[in-house]
């Protein structure tokens, strides 16, 4: 696995979790199928009820700004870029880890 693909803290990982929520972690609104008003922050699924994605990531950073499908925190506060970027000590024995 490489890293920074998954999160360390993906509670559904290895489940059948179907992920029926939005980024905001509420059950999609109703969409009428005109492209001008898709929000995927309110249209889309594929988030836990917590708001985030399969990976175990946001669409948020940390002061709440939105900045897309799953490229936000996890639930340590670390995206996937942060994980990628560490040496291989930090990652694998870094205080995130169970």
């Amino acid at each position: 696995m490489a890293r920074g693909k998954y999160s360390p803290k993906c509670p559904h990982a290895k489940t059948d979790y179907d992920y029926p929520y939005t980024c905001m972690g509420v059950l999609p609104s109703a969409y009428n199928g005109d492209p001008k008003t898709f929000d995927p922050k309110i249209h889309m699924s594929g988030y836990d009820d917590q708001g985030f994605d399969s990976y175990g990531y946001s669409d948020f950073l940390g002061d709440g700004t939105y900045v897309g499908l799953g490229q936000g925190i996890d639930r340590n506060g670390k995206t996937e870029d942060d994980y990628f970027n560490m040496d291989y000590d930090e990652f694998e024995y870094g205080p995130w880890r169970d």
